[in-house]
């Protein structure tokens, strides 16, 4: 399992990646948002927290389907907002299933070590080159306060981060190129 930091800085790089070029520091409302709908599957702690039964984890709310639904779910919410269908809709789709595909790249011996993507089919999935290191959250009382999982943070951290700096600083220098085109022309 990932920590909430990679999570986010994915789904801050999808949002870089589709949006006009903004500064997310002047569109808080935005960055928690994005924050809101890439941690929107882990949500699933809190029924597992009623039902005491550990194996709902990564199942429903780590799926195709979930993320589908969910997306428009939040698109409707949104739609005052940002009228147009195409984007709102594959911008919440897109942010609640980076999850998924992180959770999927997590190098993970723990249970549950998949992710069921097309739930309510039996079948889990993980990619085959892990990139993340797991968080053992079900392994001991001190796991916020280990080693290993200040470790793993970090990793994720540097990888996620790295990720979005690229992203945006590839938004940046595409904006100027085209500036610099549109102040040729005239």
């Amino acid at each position: 399992m990932c920590s909430p930091v990679a999570h986010t800085l994915v789904g801050l790089s999808v949002y870089t990646i589709v949006t006009p070029r903004e500064d997310l520091t002047k569109r808080w409302k935005i960055v928690f948002f994005i924050i809101f709908l890439t941690v929107l599957p882990d949500f699933d702690f809190l029924v597992m927290l009623i039902t005491k039964d550990i194996s709902d984890h990564r199942t429903y709310t780590h799926s195709l389907l979930f993320s589908i639904f969910a997306g428009y779910l939040f698109y409707k919410i949104a739609q005052t907002k940002y009228p147009s269908f195409r984007a709102t809709f594959c911008l919440c789709f897109a942010l609640i299933f980076s999850h998924v595909v992180v959770d999927a790249f997590v190098a993970d011996g723990f249970y549950p070590s998949k992710v069921a993507l097309f739930y309510p089919l039996p079948y889990l999935i993980n990619s085959p080159v892990p990139i993340f290191d797991a968080i053992d959250w079900a392994k001991s009382d001190n796991w916020l306060f280990s080693l290993e999982t200040a470790k793993a943070v970090f990793k994720e951290f540097v990888i996620t981060a790295t990720l979005l700096a690229i992203v945006y600083y590839m938004k940046i220098y595409r904006f100027s190129l085209k500036q610099q085109e549109q102040n040729a022309k005239r």
